[in-house]
């Protein structure tokens, strides 16, 4: 039996006769983090909507858990999945910890619960407990993405699907976030997958990299193989320079 979460076999995608996507293959490992990186337009935000069936039209086969993923009904998948838009414009006045609260929907039946305590502990785990009872169309750009990230931490699923998670966020609470992540991974065995545009931020969060150019997948491997010159300057079409971080052992881009 594949030991892989999710398998993707030759996935493209296509929008107003126009290839947004083609021909991807590759594997997430349970409790592994991968990053999607790649030029604007490269395609990342369309793999993640495709992963998480927000597209239905796209070509290839995707399976989560061993079963083809247009197979689960939507609570099913929702119980498996979670996927974080890069976009957030909440227009309704609910609460704070009434919106994470809908992070518990999946499991609303008569055998199942909200679970108040998943709820406190994605507040408390990023730090929007302080926040709870603040209207969600008051916070701050980087204080609604943190909102965002406590509902679905509060979803309690298994692969988490992070398009730009950063966004807005000042660097306390980035760094925050990034420890928040491998914390879930290490010791809740989540996977995630997150689109990024920064790459210093994929080497630091990230087990394995995945490369777009063009919608083609151009890299797909080690982190500390992808930062590399050579490497970089093919997906990015530009010259970067690399030192060592002292404390993280990785190698890190500069302006060059």
């Amino acid at each position: 039996m594949n030991m892989a979460l999710m398998t993707v076999k030759h996935l493209s995608y296509s929008f107003q006769n126009a290839e947004v996507l083609s021909d991807l293959s590759f594997e997430l490992k349970p409790g592994s983090h991968t990053a999607v990186v790649g030029h604007n337009g490269a395609g990342k935000t369309t793999l993640l909507r495709c992963l998480a069936r927000v597209f239905l039209s796209s070509q290839g086969s995707i399976e989560l858990v061993n079963k083809p993923l247009c197979s689960y009904s939507p609570f099913e998948l929702a119980r498996l999945v979670t996927y974080l838009p890069q976009h957030f414009h909440p227009t309704f006045p609910f609460s704070v910890v009434e919106f994470v609260s809908m992070g518990r929907y999946p499991y609303l039946s008569p055998k199942h619960h909200s679970s108040p305590k998943r709820v406190k502990m994605a507040l408390e785990l990023t730090q929007t407990a302080q926040l709870a009872q603040r209207i969600l169309t008051e916070l701050s750009g980087g204080e609604k993405q943190r909102v965002l990230i406590a509902a679905a931490i509060a979803q309690e699923t298994r692969l988490m699907l992070l398009d730009e998670p950063l966004t807005g966020m000042d660097p306390k609470h980035q760094d925050l976030m990034l420890n928040l992540f491998k914390h879930l991974k290490q010791n809740e065995g989540l996977t995630l997958l997150s689109a990024t545009h920064d790459i210093n931020t994929a080497a630091c969060m990230a087990d394995s990299i995945l490369a777009l150019k063009a919608g083609r997948l151009i890299y797909n491997g080690e982190t500390s193989q992808f930062m590399q010159s050579e490497i970089l300057t093919r997906v990015f079409d530009k010259e970067f320079c690399l030192v060592e971080h002292p404390q993280r052992g990785l190698r890190m881009i500069l302006p060059g």
